[in-house]
């Protein structure tokens, strides 16, 4: 474990609590962590981290609930670029359309979030 400068701890794979929360899609929990100052557009750091942030993870999970907290008790910014495992560029917002894809059209309601939040895909913002 380590902290950054904004004095999130980091696991070894460079994920903060709140990326923690993200994945397991806790919003309790992410609101939790949100109040006491964790920072909400953090960067995973670790070599296979992808740069994923928290709002990534919870699009990445369709956890709707974490992803309106994060989107507006925290703020996060909906267009922060991450990679996939190939190089490409992503946002949330093409997670969620991915990953919805593939699970036979889900994600539905991250997508409307993260579009009311002025989320735009990689491709949209080149």
């Amino acid at each position: 474990m380590s902290c950054n400068q904004g004095g999130d701890i980091k696991d070894d794979a460079g994920e903060t609590p709140l990326h923690l929360a993200c994945i397991g899609g806790d919003a309790q929990l992410v609101t939790a962590l949100l109040s006491s100052g964790a920072t909400v557009d953090a960067r995973a750091t670790g070599p296979k981290s992808l740069r994923m942030t928290p709002l990534t993870w919870c699009a990445y999970g369709g956890h709707d609930d974490a992803v309106e907290v994060l989107l507006t008790e925290g703020k996060a910014d909906p267009n922060l670029v991450v990679d996939d495992e190939q190089g490409n560029q992503l946002t949330a917002l093409d997670i969620a359309l991915r990953v919805g894809d593939n699970l036979g059209g889900r994600h539905v309601r991250t997508r409307a979030l993260l579009e009311h939040a002025g989320g735009k895909t990689a491709a949209e913002m080149s």
